[in-house]
């Protein structure tokens, strides 16, 4: 499946309590950035949360406690729900963490997408009795359909988001910290790259489709942006 990344936008920030969380924001996907004729169903929406109470409370914010999640620093007193009391919780995972800047690069699964009529959904944060992730175990924020998901946000831990678990190995990349979204790695198009091991995960029976994002800043003679092999032919 092709998803497309949605620019979410920010309605409002909010306060006192919603249980035990004092702050709600509202996201809204608007229906008219939905592709289609029907309906998207287990869609992963992606976006970013951009205010400085995202900071840790120790540096001016109000996100009480911190967690180390599949190799990345993510905020443990915030959850995505879908309604407005934060009961009914989503799956997500987070990017990248800007603590300084309160920035929450995000992708959360949204069981339906509607294509006519704004998706809304929510976030919660605030709450110094949670210590622990709320958002899934690896992998929950993506349907079964995705076999590998790498955002490449930390150099020093590259991981597959998804639930195969792929292993990725860097050779000479750099870390960004200015990249469009979030961090990401630099990349200087003929020695530098990253690889992934062999995997039965990236053998589907059928179809594989292969997406990137990336801001390219020089131009040249290159083979691929982002290739699988094929016993010893490279498919683009």
């Amino acid at each position: 499946m092709t998803r497309k990344l949605l620019p979410l936008l920010l309605l409002a920030l909010s306060a006192p309590a919603w249980g035990a969380y004092a702050y709600k924001a509202t996201i809204t996907v608007p229906h008219t950035q939905v592709s289609g004729s029907s309906n998207l169903p287990s869609f992963t929406v992606c976006g970013k949360l951009s205010d400085t109470s995202f900071k840790p409370s120790g540096g001016g914010g109000q996100i009480q406690h911190s967690v180390t999640v599949n190799g990345q620093v993510v905020p443990a007193d915030l959850i995505f729900a879908t309604d407005t009391s934060g009961a009914v919780s989503m799956n997500w995972e987070i990017i990248s963490w800007d603590q300084s800047g309160g920035n929450v690069y995000y992708c959360s699964l949204v069981s339906s997408l509607s294509y006519t009529s704004d998706n809304l959904f929510y976030v919660f944060y605030g709450n110094s009795a949670t210590t622990t992730f709320q958002g899934g175990s690896v992998g929950s924020a993506w349907d079964s359909n995705t076999v590998f998901v790498a955002h490449l946000a930390n150099i020093s831990a590259l991981v597959d988001s998804s639930v195969s678990g792929n292993v990725l190995t860097n050779y000479s990349a750099t870390q960004i910290t200015t990249a469009p979204y979030g961090n990401g790695i630099g990349l200087n198009g003929s020695s530098q790259y990253v690889s992934v091991a062999d995997s039965v995960s990236l053998k589907p029976a059928s179809q594989l489709t292969l997406s990137v994002l990336m801001d390219q800043t020089t131009y040249g003679d290159w083979t691929s942006t982002v290739a699988k092999m094929v016993n010893s032919g490279t498919h683009g």
